[in-house]
């Protein structure tokens, strides 16, 4: 399979040739058009290509047909990048960006891998957001390379990674431009998105006798067809056959069962040190080296590393970093498969050693990523060792991790446990600490597939706990700060009320206070206020149990925001003492930022401007600090309302533009929305209507997609103001109709439909319609009376009558309805707060005598 082969394939075959998944080519037709796709001008083509994919059983080749092609894909002016992630031992996003940046640092610079030195010094909390500026960078370099030099990317062991690793690689290139080409090997076309495929075949008797007679071995055409029908054309098993026929000497080749059989064989040839090492490569899938083995010959007494030159020899096992003086091995997995297991005690010492060998190395000064890497193989071991145990470790440490912020520590312990093959319900609770971590990485989307897909094991699992976290994860995609488009939230409440029935007591707490905290934001979201407040009250109990004193803090900080949208600023207040005493007796730090932000919101309520400015510079820093890019996001935009109500317009448009940027990025859905729904407000003050309805569009359509449901229904309203002038009564009718379906879903929102109920009225009353007016006042200004929360509700109660003052008048006095409607209002026991409606009766009768 020399290069002249190799050109003459390529000029014979065409990228256009490869069509999807048919049909197959042997390992030197695979190579020529691979390389034929290689080095095909990609300049025309308007957008990055679907990956390539060389498809083929373990040992069909794959490694081989790529080994052949870099050098003539380099010899034609390209450049290449070789992705091996045997080489990697706990393969993350981290090394896949180190290692692209150290292969191309040579022809494009070392920044990218000075910003990932930089990265390394962050604090834990901030190096996620630090990592982004990495891969940006990166994508950068790639792109400026790609501009003048095609390069193509090889990914070999793809299918060694857990499916989120793989997922975010092949997202990454697919953002480069069209002359970057990805090369995938892999064993199942399940490990690669839709691709291109070149699929290895089997080899034939014709090319074993090629193989053979190049390695000087004599074989007849019954032995070719002895060994292809053993090897059923596998590559590896060919040369496997073919050098267990040269050692042997004798010309002749056994006939045997099966390759299992065969491998025995081969087994029995072997030193008891040989077939130890190869049994530890098979039950562990671990990468020995030899300082790892040396640690092992200690513990167990007996001498394993004096097998390393017999096994590296072996043509299924195979080093992967050849000529370094600490070599490691990795044994093909289809070879796996036929080597019998090792002794229990052996393999159980064998692991210890390693285990302990990775605790000293621990002790020892690292770098971040690589005591990360460490911590993650360590637990590999553990999980592999005892996987009770280990489970209980990799949640426990990847909660810690989350809980602080280290989202780059939990994806890597995570790695850890997909990358072992565990039992049916610790594979799932795998998936769930996943999907954990994606909603805690704003992958809302990512995450509830994930759950899609192990939705009917949880509910078939014997342990009901899988099925409650299912439950709550499920509700937490659609009840967090970047929430899946278009999730309906009363379904959320329901699954939420679903997982806390199905909890138990004691066994399931640290889920129930998760239940009750999630449970709370979904029903203040949806208007539920007072419920909201009883399920952050169960959270801050139930976590307050447990000793999580920084959740009870945070249940407790929610129930003050609760109170503030709720305008009980008086009982907030107090809430918010309360918030302080805890937090200082029980000395929780990591909420500081939230608390003050929260802080700045309820003395803006208050009218203390000037306080809240204060407030919200502070909170700003100190959410910064911790890296918490959602708290910065949702204060600038509350701050940019403070200073829209300050009527400093040009830095209310600043603030706003500074938040919009972090929501835009992370898709802080709800904040998108308010941040249209803020620009429609500063268009509509100046008079520029029609960039503001655009706004109002975009504010709506955002919502929507996010759940917002309380900017829904204030940009319906908005809406409806604009359907009035343009004499759309159907249009505002649909409107409130939309309203009162979320209020029969439990919606407690409703000062938006006595708002829109008046702007029908105005509708109705400019049509003359002057009956149906009246009824449509009188409802709408009952809903608001009885349902606004808003910060000044009575002024916007005295707005809504003063702008309605004269037709009001008239419908009153024109139908007699001023006593019956004094009356209602007076039943509804809405007079003392809103005297307004009594005075605009009075005024009438007063006339007719009837009052005064």
């Amino acid at each position: 399979m020399g290069p002249d082969h190799l050109q003459r394939e390529a000029s014979r075959n065409d990228r256009r040739d490869v069509d999807g998944r048919s049909p197959s080519h042997g390992i030197d037709q695979a190579s020529g058009m691979l390389l034929a796709n290689l080095i095909e001008d990609r300049s025309n083509a308007g957008s990055a290509p679907r990956p390539l994919a060389v498809h083929g059983a373990s040992g069909s080749g794959k490694s081989a047909a790529v080994r052949s092609v870099i050098p003539l894909v380099e010899a034609h002016g390209n450049r290449t990048v070789v992705l091996d992630f045997n080489l990697i031992a706990s393969p993350s996003r981290v090394s896949v960006v180190s290692e692209i940046a150290r292969q191309i640092s040579t022809y494009c610079g070392a920044a990218t891998l000075d910003m990932l030195a930089a990265y390394e010094q962050e604090p834990a909390n901030r190096r996620a957001t630090a990592f982004e500026r990495v891969v940006d960078l990166l994508q950068t370099d790639l792109t400026a390379v790609g501009s003048h030099q095609r390069v193509a990317i090889f990914l070999d062991g793809v299918d060694y990674l857990g499916t989120h690793l793989r997922g975010w690689i092949f997202r990454l290139l697919a953002k480069l431009p069209a002359q970057v080409a990805t090369v995938a090997l892999v064993s199942s076309l399940r490990a690669i998105p839709t691709a291109n495929v070149i699929t290895i075949a089997p080899i034939g008797r014709r090319e074993i006798a090629s193989i053979a007679a190049e390695r000087g071995i004599d074989v007849s055409d019954d032995i070719c067809v002895s060994i292809q029908q053993l090897t059923r054309g596998n590559f590896l098993d060919v040369n496997t056959s073919l050098e267990y026929l040269k050692s042997s000497g004798d010309g002749k080749f056994p006939h045997f069962e099966s390759m299992q059989s065969f491998i025995s064989s081969v087994m029995n040839n072997l030193s008891g040190e040989c077939r130890a090492l190869l049994q530890m490569l098979a039950n562990d899938k671990i990468r020995y080296d030899e300082d790892l083995l040396r640690r092992i010959d200690l513990a167990a007494g007996r001498s394993i590393r004096r097998a390393l030159p017999e096994v590296s020899a072996l043509p299924f096992v195979r080093p992967l970093r050849p000529g370094e003086p600490i070599m490691a091995y990795q044994q093909y997995s289809r070879v796996a498969l036929s080597i019998g297991e090792l002794a229990h005690s052996e393999l159980a010492g064998a692991r210890r050693a390693i285990f302990d060998f990775s605790g000293e190395m621990l002790a020892t000064e690292l770098t971040p990523t690589a005591r990360t890497s460490l911590v993650a193989d360590r637990l590999s071991f553990q999980l592999l060792d005892d996987a009770n145990l280990g489970m209980g470790v990799l949640t426990q440490q990847t909660s810690r991790a989350l809980s602080q912020g280290d989202l780059d520590h939990a994806d890597a312990l995570i790695s850890a446990g997909e990358r072992v093959d565990l039992p049916a319900d610790y594979e799932l609770a795998v998936g769930q600490l996943r999907a954990r971590y994606l909603i805690e990485s704003y992958a809302s989307t990512e995450a509830r597939g994930l759950l899609a897909a192990s939705r009917s094991a949880a509910s078939q699992s014997p342990d009901s706990r899988l099925l409650v976290n299912q439950l709550l994860l499920e509700a937490r995609c659609v009840a967090n700060p970047s929430p899946i488009p278009h999730g309906d939230l009363f379904d959320a409440i329901t699954t939420l009320r679903q997982a806390r029935e199905l909890s138990r007591p004691g066994t399931d707490d640290d889920l129930l206070a998760s239940i009750h905290f999630t449970l709370g934001r979904a029903l203040r979201a949806t208007g539920q206020s007072e419920q909201a407040l009883t399920s952050y009250d169960d959270a801050a109990l139930t976590a307050t149990r447990l000793g999580d004193n920084v959740l009870a803090v945070e249940a407790m900080q929610e129930t003050v925001q609760t109170l503030r949208y709720i305008q009980d600023l008086p009982n907030a207040e107090s809430a918010l003492n309360d918030v302080y005493r805890y937090k200082g007796e029980f000395e929780v730090q990591s909420t500081t930022g939230v608390l003050e932000y929260y802080t700045a919101n309820l003395r803006r309520d208050q009218n203390n401007f000037g306080r809240a400015r204060e407030l919200y510079e502070s909170a700003k820093s100190k959410l910064e600090v911790v890296g918490d890019d959602n708290g910065v996001c949702c204060l600038l935009a509350d701050w940019a309302w403070l200073e829209f109500l300050d009527d400093d317009f040009d830095l209310a448009h600043s603030l706003q533009d500074e938040s919009f940027a972090l929501a835009s990025r992370h898709r802080f859905g709800a904040e998108i929305a308010e941040y249209w729904h803020t620009k429609f407000h500063l268009a509509r003050e100046i008079g520029e209507m029609k960039q503001a309805y655009e706004y109002l569009e975009n504010g709506l359509r955002e919502a929507r997609r996010s759940s917002n449901i309380y900017m829904v229904l204030d940009c319906s309203m908005h809406t409806a103001e604009r359907m009035r002038e343009e004499g759309n009564i159907d249009g505002i009718r649909d409107i409130i109709a939309e309203m009162e379906a979320f209020e029969r879903r439990g919606c407690g929102i409703r000062v938006f439909r006595g708002r829109t109920l008046m702007i029908l009225g105005d509708a109705l009353f400019a049509q003359d319609r002057r009956s149906n007016a009246f009824d449509s006042y009188r409802e709408g200004l009952a809903v608001v009376a009885r349902f606004g929360n808003s910060r000044s509700n009575a002024e916007l109660f005295a707005d809504i009558i003063s702008l309605r003052w004269d037709n009001l008048l008239e419908l009153l006095d024109t139908y007699g309805l001023a006593t019956a409607m004094r009356e209602f209002w007076i039943n509804e026991e809405l007079n003392e707060d809103y005297p307004q409606v009594i005075e605009l009766c009075g005024a009438i009768l007063s006339k007719e005598g009837e009052f005064d």
